[in-house]
């Protein structure tokens, strides 16, 4: 079953290195989660064989409604997701704009090579500007890797607990996650 959603329901950004990134790692996310949803599900067969059970006051209630697998793993990686994503916005945009103006200067001085400095007498107008773009590239990419991770990953930390305890509670996972000593 595939569902088509938009990169915004995803907690995506629509632009930028790391969504392929970002798609490659809730693919993965996903292909774990049906796994584990399929040996759940497939771990109890029903058996015609057993007779219905009589009605009995000493019998315990049955539970209300069937818990979906799959639908309470996917909503526990959504949670997750967009924490992430709201997130790491921010950190994202100034991590890339921070990196691309310092890569910039970076990349005028060394003609592009982002290792060693050109001298003053080698650098042509033509290399400074080829080598701001190279450096405004790659330190912006980075910058912005670098800056998407350090604002969303405390977010999806502080997620963690509560899809986890929400998945214990309809039995899919062994033990709560102790809660943070505040």
């Amino acid at each position: 079953m595939h569902i088509r959603t938009s990169a915004a329901v995803r907690g995506e950004s629509s632009s930028g290195p790391v969504t392929g990134i970002a798609r490659a790692g809730a693919l993965a996310t996903a292909v774990a989660a049906a796994a584990v949803a399929a040996a759940t599900v497939g771990a109890s067969p029903a058996s015609a064989e057993q007779p219905a059970a009589q009605p009995n006051s000493a019998q315990p209630a049955a539970p209300a409604a069937p818990v979906d697998p799959a639908a309470e793993y996917n909503k526990a990686f959504t949670m997750l997701a967009g924490a992430y994503g709201n997130d790491s916005n921010v950190g994202r945009t100034v991590g890339a704009v921070t990196g691309a103006a310092v890569g910039c200067g970076v990349g005028a001085v060394t003609g592009g090579s982002l290792t060693m400095l050109v001298s003053a007498g080698t650098l042509t107008p033509l290399g400074a500007v080829g080598g701001c773009i190279i450096g405004a590239g790659t330190f912006g990419f980075f910058g912005g890797a670098i800056g998407g991770a350090v604002t969303g990953l405390p977010a999806v930390a502080a997620a963690w607990p509560q899809a986890y305890s929400e998945l214990h509670s309809n039995g899919l996972v062994a033990a709560p996650v102790p809660a943070p000593q505040s």
